[in-house]
């Protein structure tokens, strides 16, 4: 029997109850990546909580658990029921964790590509976000919250304020995040180039358009002094 206070135990339980659903989706057709995908989880992420290098992570559980209509706490290895309590009502697309104010959403300080919550440069920060900021946040892909660091070329944004991203392209967005050799960059669409939004050196603020790959968008924009971040 698992000893509940016991992480390491808990740990493999946990791992253990992953293989044990990726076998049982096996057996329906499903291939990991597919269930990876299904999920909005890096194919590597799932590969790593099957083979316990990483730990499973309550928005893994979550994700997995609101499309495979599974106990999200079954697969964390808290709960010995593995029927899901609820439909997938309880579990928002932007996979955001609810409050009765707004949602959380990771807080991350420059612009990333892939699952905020499993990428390195995380630190557990969240901010909770609320009404239309939030709404528009609720069919994004892979969302989360940039702190911006500079002050904006056009003087719309500030050092702090955050600015919500998609990670999905818009051409309509008044401001998208840009990959330029290999680093990622908030930027401005223009006729035939990106115009980096923080001010800097003013060699480097113009980007080629053909030499960028659009990844994402600015969905919405909070003033620095209306949210409170919390560590998960």
């Amino acid at each position: 029997m698992t000893d509940p206070s016991d992480p390491l135990q808990v740990r493999n339980l946990s791992r253990q109850r992953v293989n044990d659903l990726l076998q049982l989706l096996a057996r329906q057709g499903l291939t990991q990546q597919e269930v990876a995908s299904r999920a909005r989880l890096p194919g590597q992420y799932v590969s790593d909580m099957k083979h316990g290098r990483r730990p499973v992570s309550e928005l893994a559980a979550r994700r997995i658990g609101a499309e495979f209509d599974v106990n999200y706490k079954w697969l964390l290895g808290t709960s010995n029921s593995m029927e899901s309590p609820e439909s997938r009502s309880g579990y928002s697309a932007a996979s955001s964790d609810a409050s009765p104010t707004g949602s959380w959403f990771p807080l991350l300080s420059f612009p990333i590509e892939g699952e905020p919550r499993a990428h390195p440069a995380w630190d557990s920060t969240m901010v909770e976000i609320a009404g239309a900021a939030a709404d528009k946040l609720v069919f994004a892909k892979l969302p989360y919250a940039l702190r911006f660091g500079h002050d904006d070329v056009r003087g719309r944004l500030r050092k702090n304020d955050l600015v919500l991203i998609s990670q999905s392209p818009s051409p309509d967005a008044e401001i998208s995040v840009v990959r330029f050799k290999k680093k990622l960059f908030l930027a401005r669409r223009r006729a035939e180039t990106w115009e980096r939004v923080a001010k800097g050196n003013k060699k480097e603020s113009i980007l080629p358009r053909d030499e960028c790959t659009e990844v994402g968008h600015c969905v919405g924009i909070i003033w620095g002094s209306l949210y409170i971040p919390r560590k998960a």
